[in-house]
């Protein structure tokens, strides 16, 4: 609702905003059907992004988007309570071909940390390389050579991070030999889900609240 403590010149035309907690496919449905103003892509699957700008091309608009998608691990039990597995997975992710193949160019890899560029805080030499061959060398030195041994008791994704997964799970049983199945659920299942019963690992997502590094942290 409108702020009655706003002094600024320009008063606006706006009473209300509602924002609607919808799954992208009805979502898209109501946009089409005039029942939505305005519709933020940034929770499609990439392919349907790509579908849904086409179709809409002249009322598409471009806005950088202060967010981070990553892997959560539960690291209060085995096997992610030890960095060494942790930092396994991180080297045996090809986040650049993520960002090519997956989201087709909209993101870029966050190498620099939990920090985004151009804040300050932001180092490109704290991030992890993609490494393979050290990757599988951390996984043995903590119990689990060429993925002997490894379990995941739980793995959640949102069905619109499908795609991510899917790709995420080759990734990992070439690099590392380990076998991830992932568990999709509706977005709204998945976040109570997640804040209930935190999984052994799940595709979580930060969108910024404020510009400022302290919002990362």
């Amino acid at each position: 609702v409108r702020n009655p403590e706003y002094r600024g010149r320009f008063t606006g035309n706006v009473q209300q905003i509602d924002l609607l907690p919808l799954e992208w496919s009805s979502a898209l449905k109501m946009y089409e059907d005039d029942r939505l103003d305005v519709l933020d892509l940034g929770l499609f699957p990439p392919a349907e992004m790509d579908r849904a700008r086409q179709r809409h091309a002249g009322e598409y608009l471009s806005v950088p988007w202060l967010a981070t998608i990553f892997v959560a691990f539960d690291v209060s039990r085995p096997p992610f309570d030890d960095v060494r597995v942790r930092q396994a997975f991180v080297l045996a992710t090809d986040r650049e071909t993520l960002g090519d193949v997956i989201w087709r160019g909209y993101v870029f890899p966050a190498t620099g940390g939990l920090i985004p560029p151009g804040m300050p805080g932001h180092s490109v030499e704290i991030g992890l390389p993609y490494d393979p061959q050290q990757a599988r060398r951390l996984l043995a030195e903590a119990g689990y050579p060429d993925g002997r041994g490894f379990h995941v008791a739980e793995a959640l994704t949102p069905h619109e991070r499908e795609p991510l997964s899917k790709h995420l799970r080759a990734q990992w049983q070439e690099n590392l030999g380990v076998e991830i199945t992932w568990q999709a659920m509706d977005y709204a299942a998945f976040g109570e889900r997640v804040c209930r019963e935190p999984p052994s690992m799940s595709l979580a997502r930060w969108v910024a609240d404020y510009p400022d590094p302290d919002n990362f942290l």
